[in-house]
């Protein structure tokens, strides 16, 4: 048998036209503005020094007893003689009515308070006749009359 030897033949072509591209258009975009985040600046306030005001004294005014009267005090010449007319000046005078100011005994009692007047402390027979003062005045006693009150 024959001996057939194929034969290859090749052509060779030209690559394919590529159609030159346009040249791109030139677009102008306007700029964009973007906020920038800046963090807050803290600030350290001035240090100032402190006013210092100067160190004044007080006046202190001198102390004054507040006036003696027969409303405050039975240190007067007026409850002295209320004492002296009705028990001697005793504040143990037992005799009815008793105590230093003469009180009734309904009277003492009329103040809440208990036992006799002659046996109560002279600061309470004291107390109990200013009250009684300040109540009625002098009208209590009738010895208020020997002292011209």
């Amino acid at each position: 048998m024959p001996l057939t030897i194929p034969i290859v033949t090749t052509t060779t072509t030209s690559p394919p036209a590529i159609a030159p591209q346009a040249k791109p258009a030139i677009v102008s975009v306007p700029k964009l503005t973007v906020p920038v985040f800046t963090p807050p600046t803290t600030t350290t306030p001035p240090v100032v020094a402190p006013v210092v005001a100067p160190v004044v004294a007080p006046v202190v005014a001198p102390l004054v007893a507040p006036p003696v009267t027969d409303a405050t005090s039975v240190a007067t010449a007026d409850w002295s003689c209320i004492r002296v007319h009705e028990s001697g000046d005793d504040y143990n005078s037992s005799a009815a009515p008793s105590g230093a100011y003469g009180i009734l005994i309904s009277t003492w009692r009329s103040f809440g308070l208990s036992g006799w007047p002659y046996e109560a402390p002279a600061t309470v027979q004291d107390h109990v006749a200013l009250e009684l003062y300040a109540r009625y005045g002098f009208h209590p006693w009738s010895s208020r009359y020997a002292c011209g009150l």
